[in-house]
């Protein structure tokens, strides 16, 4: 069920529909959690940094964080697709934050386990209005 969120999600997504995609997202989280598997969630955090990135910058910036942190102690990065998604997601919130803004964002984030940074996705993926 979790992936099937998911990836209704990322469908929503492509079809610029936030409020939809958020939603699935929100839904997949915690399925994904259920399974034990961080790197699945870790993939629902990264498509949930894309979707908030303009709205909540330094939110989106602290999963970014966390997510380095996790592929840098995991050593799993992610597939290149995955990888150059979130490359571009970080140089758009680096555009939308001071650079000590963007900094302390990503220290923060960096702190993070992959379940707070599950949590934090879930909260701000809310705010995106139905």
């Amino acid at each position: 069920l979790g992936q099937t969120a998911f990836f209704r999600g990322i469908a929503h997504l492509q079809l610029r529909q936030a409020p939809e995609a958020a939603q699935a997202l929100r839904t997949s989280l915690p399925l994904m959690q259920e399974t034990g598997s961080d790197f699945f969630t870790s993939t629902v955090i990264a498509t949930a940094a894309v979707l908030i990135a303009r709205a909540a910058p330094a939110a989106a910036t602290q999963l970014l964080g966390a997510l380095d942190r996790y592929a840098t102690e995991s050593g799993i990065p992610g597939a290149p697709a995955d990888v150059a998604t979130k490359a571009r997601t970080r140089a758009r919130v680096e555009q939308a934050l001071d650079a000590s803004a963007f900094a302390d964002a990503w220290a923060l984030g960096a702190e993070m386990t992959i379940d707070e940074a599950a949590a934090l996705a879930h909260e701000e993926l809310g705010r995106i209005d139905t």
